[in-house]
Formats: C-alpha cells, structure tokens, sequence
C-alpha cells in the first residue's frame, strides 16, 4: 500500500509521504502496533456506530472521546498527508449522529498539524481533546471566527491558517487547603 500511495501522492512532496515510522525515529508504541493491524483498524472505525460510545455525552466527554479516537483513526493512516479531509468529513458526521456539532473551518493548518503529532509522535492527546472542546462550543467557535475575520481583513498582516490558534481557558485555581 504505501509503494502504490507514494506513486498517486508523487506531486505532494517527500515529506508529505514519508512513512510516520520513519519521522518518530523507528519508535514504534504499543499503540500504533496495534493500530498498524488491520482487524485492529475495522474494529476502531466501526465500534463507535455498533456500540453508541458517543451517544448522550455531555459535550466536555465527547470532546476527550472523539479526541482519543481522532488520534487512533490518524494513526491508522501510515502518512502524514492525505486522511485529513475524509477525517474531517467521519468526525462530523460522528458528532451529527451523537447529538454534537464540530466546526473544522476555524482550525488552522498549523494548529492540526501540531495537535496531530503530539498525539502520533508523542502520545499526548489532550491537545487534540482540546481542540474538540473548542469546535464544539459555539462561543469559542464564535470567538475564532471574529478573530479570523479581523485577520482575514487585514491579511497583509498574517494569515491566521499558518499560526497556532485558539482560545483562552481560565487557570485552575489550586484547592486552598
């Protein structure tokens, strides 16, 4: 498979079909070994469905489930480039299904591709869940597009899809006791 991927994706570039193994190093986790097999890869994309695992979530459950999936189904895929729209399109309708809504078109290149390999190379996808939390809150989302609006009007400054973008949380507070 990857042989015949590299020949169609020949105009992408030889980053973008580098072999993920390759970019981590020949580290392989637990995690992606599991995922590199394919009666592994059939039983995460059609359990959520069979199961309703995403079903009568409160949004901030959702978010840190549909992120941890999002990192496994990203794993799956043996390149970085090439999974992200059909991803974008399950996961949408994933949250359609569930009850939830996710909004994509506030997520810059940058911050994808960052939140993507945290959770690939380095095991942590709790910016991922992040993420989700945002593009299913509609004032965070609201908050995005504003501010991409105001970047987009004045684009001779920046182009906010080549920048990390989000929004601010409150600090947790330590318990006082």
């Amino acid at each position: 498979m990857g042989r015949a991927y590299a020949r169609r994706a020949g105009s992408i570039g030889r980053w973008h079909h580098r072999h993920r193994t390759d970019v981590a190093q020949g580290r392989r986790a637990a995690l992606c070994r599991r995922l590199h097999d394919l009666q592994s890869a059939r039983c995460c994309l059609s359990s959520p469905y069979r199961t309703g695992l995403f079903c009568g979530l409160n949004d901030q459950e959702f978010a840190e489930r549909v992120g941890l999936l999002f990192a496994e189904i990203n794993s799956i895929h043996a390149f970085r480039e090439g999974n992200g729209r059909t991803q974008r399109a399950f996961f949408t309708e994933l949250a359609k299904v569930s009850g939830h809504r996710l909004e994509f078109d506030v997520v810059s290149r940058e911050r994808m591709t960052s939140v993507s390999i945290a959770a690939h190379e380095h095991g942590d996808a709790s910016s991922l869940q992040r993420l989700f939390r945002e593009i299913s809150d509609p004032e965070r989302v609201a908050a995005l597009r504003h501010a991409q609006g105001f970047l987009d009007r004045h684009r001779d400054a920046l182009d906010w899809r080549d920048h990390y973008m989000t929004t601010t949380w409150p600090a947790v507070q330590p318990d006082p006791s």
